[in-house]
């Protein structure tokens, strides 16, 4: 044994990192406990790239990849992140770094404790009154036993009457507030679940309370509290290293959980307040600061900030817009992309009929003139809303052209959706004496109403048998459930090849017809996801079956890995079923975000006039902007005027249709940053060009296409090179 870990111990990866000055400065930051490393990084500055080639600095220090882990905000950043140190690394090294969303890593540590939060997945199926009665036997109590105030009441609660529209404004005003309300264990903690996605930070709350509980107890000598301790797994307790990515984006409760498992490790935090853009799902990147900030500024702990201050994706034009989008005199990004100068172009419109004309003509006369340099994947049309994107999607499609167009949406999962009850099925193919799942499917059954399925389950619980047993066992419930369904259940069980994909499909369509799920849909857009979420497990089940073994239990392993592997960000609502390589992508700003497009359209806002005094948040359209690598339209209503953008007077952009609203910038939260950033006069307003295809101005687009052939060439423009430094470090592989 010894003899294989000195081999494997003299096993290396040489990895060849290439980096900016202030870039290396954070791969190669001291790793020591209680430290923080807040990495400032505006768009296009190597952000991720940077945290990976971190990852692969630590490995050569020593670190091994199980004590590393990385959380990010969203299925697709998370994926952005293991793509990204897959390529430093290689698959095999990569694969032992944890790389997750923080809710995801949450869910199993609470599953971990109990098997019963796996029902929560299943919040759109299941009657609120039964979640309502899990969850407040699942919640963990509070160490110091507090009450939570005027929200405690017997029957009539403060929380029991809140509106789902309450609890937004609660959830972004007062984060102080709604904790409590998480940990409500009163009547009423329904109304919460069921809205936007409480749940999900009931159970990241509920985690951070097992963190928290199992470091006092840890630290208690008494053994009344050490009794308390909970199951904390070793990917957890094993860790070094903590990395957040998109930091910008951390909730209060989120930030709760990251400190409590940052406790005496090393954090890396990295992201931009400047474009945060979810304070209407809780974000406090300005509260966060504030708290986190003053923790690392202690005695005993130590506090280190860094600024990517270069960026390789857009140059002085965007930059320029950008900052005056932001309303900010400040600079923290120093250098630019280095091109032959292209302005931006701002083109006014009286109506949306002639706006998507506009912009559909110009990407394809871009395209034609071009000669096939250009194509639709060079570029994105984005918009603050929805609505507007479907409608100039319809408009596309109704040209029936060649070019495609495709939208994506940046927050659509099929866990929020009723089919989500699909792993409940599976699980219960796999084994029907699971309680949870069982529980679930007998919850769907025409006459068993909430109050029987949790008396069942305490029945079972009371006899010590499993719910499927108990039911088999007990007459009690021989009228109301067919004993048939349970022999089918059992048939279909034994009669399932767990190697065939085909197999597990067709026996998991029968247990959901065995408990009238089909009937549950009910509309034909449920019906259609069910059957489009039955189609891509078919299709993940048969690529397992390629890469696995012939022998190997394709069920088993599915749903060991199903969150990680499987559940990815999927856009049900899409109307495309053809499977597009090169297309016009669609998408709103925030679906946008962590992504680029060499020619970006930026959608005017005529469309919002009907929305009374819609504000247009300064860091939404800065994000747009700069989404931009080489060109980009910024589209406006004849009526409109932005401040900073087409005006510095604050009275003319007041008599714009649609009001814009300034935010503090990253320097206004950390004012010792100013000392480092460079001025930004806001009264020097950017400069436009006139839309290329418009006026086939062939000069321009040679520019353009030139710009485009040296960045396709060159990884890093020619004009950086000299600022570039070369770190080569030896991974061992573990």
């Amino acid at each position: 044994m010894a003899e294989e870990n000195d081999r494997e111990a003299g096993e290396f990866k040489e990895v060849e990192i290439r980096c900016t000055d202030a870039q290396r400065e954070v791969i190669t930051a001291e790793s020591m406990p209680n430290s923080l490393i807040n990495v400032i990084s505006g768009p296009g500055t190597g952000k991720t790239t940077t945290l990976c080639n971190r990852i692969a600095y630590l490995l050569g220090t020593g670190v091994r990849p199980s004590e590393i882990i990385v959380f990010s905000l969203t299925n697709q950043s998370v994926n952005d992140v293991k793509n990204t140190l897959a390529g430093i690394l290689g698959d095999t090294l990569a694969a032992g770094v944890q790389i997750t969303t923080i809710h995801s890593c949450a869910n199993k540590l609470v599953s971990l404790n109990s098997a019963y939060w796996q029902v929560t997945r299943d919040k759109s199926s299941l009657d609120p009154k039964i979640l309502d009665s899990l969850l407040r036997s699942l919640t963990v109590p509070d160490l110091r036993k507090e009450r939570n105030g005027s929200l405690v009441g017997k029957d009539n609660s403060l929380a029991a009457k809140l509106s789902s529209q309450e609890i937004r404004k609660i959830k972004m005003t007062n984060p102080t507030l709604y904790k409590k309300l998480l940990g409500y264990e009163n009547p009423g903690i329904s109304t919460l679940v069921k809205s936007d996605n409480v749940l999900y930070d009931k159970i990241v709350y509920e985690a951070t309370k097992m963190l928290h509980r199992n470091h006092t107890s840890m630290q208690a000598s008494t053994t009344d509290v050490a009794s308390t301790n909970v199951n904390i797994p070793a990917s957890i307790t094993n860790v070094k290293e903590v990395i957040v990515d998109e930091f910008q984006d951390i909730s209060s409760v989120l930030l709760d959980f990251i400190l409590e498992i940052s406790r005496g490790r090393q954090l890396t935090v990295a992201g931009d307040i400047d474009q945060s853009l979810y304070t209407f799902n809780g974000a406090t990147p300005d509260e966060n600061i504030k708290a986190i900030l003053p923790i690392y500024k202690q005695d005993g702990y130590n506090l280190k900030e860094i600024i990517l201050d270069e960026t390789f994706r857009f140059s002085k034009s965007i930059h320029k817009l950008s900052l005056n989008l932001l309303g900010t005199e400040y600079s923290l990004i120093k250098n630019t992309v280095e091109e032959e100068p292209i302005n931006i172009i701002r083109e006014e419109f009286f109506s949306t009929a002639d706006e998507f004309e506009f912009v559909y003509k110009e990407i394809n006369d871009l395209i034609d003139a071009s000669k096939g340099f250009l194509s639709p994947k060079n570029f994105a049309v984005l918009s603050n809303k929805n609505f507007i994107l479907d409608r100039f999607k319809e408009y596309s499609d109704n040209k029936n052209s060649n070019l495609k167009v495709k939208r994506i949406f940046g927050s659509q999962k099929w866990l929020d959706t009723k089919a989500s009850s699909i792993v409940s099925f599976l699980q219960l193919l796999d084994n029907p004496h699971s309680d949870p799942s069982m529980l679930v499917a007998i919850s769907f059954l025409d006459g068993i109403g909430p109050k029987m399925t949790m008396q069942i389950k305490k029945e079972a619980e009371d006899h010590g048998n499993s719910i499927y047993d108990y039911l088999i066992s007990s007459e009690k419930y021989a009228k109301k459930i067919d004993r048939n369904l349970f022999s089918r259940l059992e048939k279909l069980t034994g009669d399932v090849d767990r190697t065939d994909p085909s197999s597990i499909v067709v026996c998991l369509i029968e247990i959901g017809n065995l408990f009238n799920f089909p009937k549950l849909l009910g509309t034909e857009v449920a019906h259609a996801q069910y059957n489009k979420i039955l189609k891509e497990l078919f299709e993940n089940l048969k690529v397992l079956k390629v890469i696995h073994p012939s022998d190997v239990d394709l069920l088993s392993y599915f749903l060991s890995n199903y969150q990680e592997e499987f559940l990815k960000e999927s856009d049900l609502e899409t109307l495309d079923t053809d499977s597009v390589d090169d297309f016009v992508t669609v998408s709103t700003i925030h679906g946008a975000k962590g992504l680029q497009w060499d020619i970006v359209f930026v959608l005017s806002n005529l469309d919002f006039s009907n929305l009374a005094s819609f504000p247009l948040n300064s860091r939404t359209n800065y994000v747009a902007a700069t989404r931009a690598r080489q060109l980009l339209y910024l589209n406006k209503a004849v009526t409109e005027k932005m401040l900073y953008v087409d005006t510095y007077k604050r009275d003319e952009a007041d008599q714009s249709t649609v009001k814009v609203n300034y935010r503090k910038t990253m320097v206004d939260y950390i004012p010792e940053l100013k000392l480092k950033a460079l001025p930004n006069n806001l009264k020097e307003l950017p400069e436009y060009e006139m839309p290329i295809g418009r006026t086939k101005n062939m000069e321009l687009l040679g520019r353009l296409l030139g710009n485009m052939a040296k960045r396709n060439v060159l990884p890093v423009p020619s004009s950086m090179m000299g600022v570039m430094t070369h770190l080569k470090k030896s991974c061992r592989k573990l």
